[in-house]
């Protein structure tokens, strides 16, 4: 499993990929907190649950600036 974040404004991406899940990501607004103290999910994706394919993968990816060589394996469908 990978796991990577990256954070834009308020906005805390973790993306990577699972062997189980294969492609996934969450996006967690920074700028409030529950009653509980913790951030909220805005969204949560997985190749495996809900169908995320690599194409839309990568769009979410460019729009938080991700290295091209993690862009460049999606599209070629291998872990990384």
């Amino acid at each position: 499993m990978s796991r990577y974040t990256k954070t834009k404004d308020n906005l805390c991406l973790n993306y990577g990929f699972d062997h189980a899940l294969g492609y996934w990501y969450d996006i967690i607004d920074t700028s409030i907190k529950d009653d509980n103290g913790n951030h909220p999910t805005i969204e949560e994706k997985s190749s495996f649950i809900n169908k995320l394919n690599r194409g839309n993968f990568i769009e979410v990816l460019e729009n938080f600036n991700i290295p091209e060589d993690q862009k460049m394996l999606i599209a070629l469908d291998l872990p990384f």
